[in-house]
């Protein structure tokens, strides 16, 4: 009867308890650390020998495993240049930035800001740029100031120098006579 008891309860615990196999390996590999480190960083991009963008940031984190990745947690400022000039002819900043190195895609999130020789100024709390396209664009709340007016609306897309511009749901418009600024 002993033998009986011992048996059954045996088989209980071997059927009641199970292992979640991706739990376990989540735990041995505890929280993902970066394989480099960097400090006041600057990163030149360049195509066939010109110079395209400078990326600066306070912390650069790179992560090599799984999809290859740079991680600016403390804020990003990007200078863009036309192939034949040496200013930069727009500005971005963010308070953190996320580079996928693969697909050649920033995601950029608070406080962003885009502003190009114009002084044409794009803020918003989120925006991604496409290195492959030359592209910007969000779906969150953005604000532009142009000189004469500013336009508010969820969703934006433009080329990265805040050309070609487009507003998507726009929200309001206010027309500037003077400048208040």
């Amino acid at each position: 009867m002993i033998k009986r008891l011992a048996y059954v309860g045996y088989m209980v615990l071997m059927f009641s308890c199970q292992v979640d196999q991706e739990r376990v390996k989540k735990a041995r590999r505890g929280p993902e650390i970066p394989d480099q480190i960097g400090e006041l960083v600057t990163i030149h991009y360049k195509d066939s020998g010109a110079l395209k963008a400078t990326l600066r940031s306070p912390r650069v984190e790179y992560f090599l495993q799984g999809e290859p990745r740079i991680l600016m947690p403390k804020g990003i400022r990007v200078d863009f240049y036309l192939q034949d000039k040496k200013t930069p002819h727009s500005k971005l900043e963010a308070g953190w930035g996320l580079r996928y190195e693969k697909l050649h895609r920033t995601e950029l999130r608070n406080n962003v800001v885009v502003v190009n020789l114009d002084h044409d100024t794009l803020q918003t709390e989120e925006l991604t740029w496409d290195e492959s396209t030359h592209k910007i664009y969000s779906s969150k709340f953005v604000k532009v100031k142009k000189k004469n007016e500013i336009i508010f609306g969820d969703g934006f897309e433009s080329e990265e120098d805040l050309t070609n511009y487009k507003i998507f749901n726009i929200k309001g418009t206010i027309l500037r006579y003077r400048d208040w600024e």
